[in-house]
């Protein structure tokens, strides 16, 4: 036939990366609270940015692959 059966198979990052990012919700009402606050907001930012990182690593290396 002309005509092929194509397969399609989708292909996962791991797992670690794609755990949900944290949002901690603010609940202080002082200037103090709000810097501390920004702070793990941050933190919780990096560790996010970290995992987007090692998604695009991750793609980059398997691309490369023959």
């Amino acid at each position: 036939t002309l005509f092929r059966s194509v397969k399609h198979e989708y292909i996962y990052p791991p797992q670690i990366y794609t755990v949900p990012c944290e949002q901690s919700e603010f609940i202080g009402t002082t200037y103090g609270e709000a810097i501390t606050f920004l702070r793990i907001v941050m933190n919780e930012r990096d560790i996010c940015a970290s995992r987007i990182k090692g998604i695009i690593d991750w793609e980059t290396a398997t691309r490369n692959k023959p």
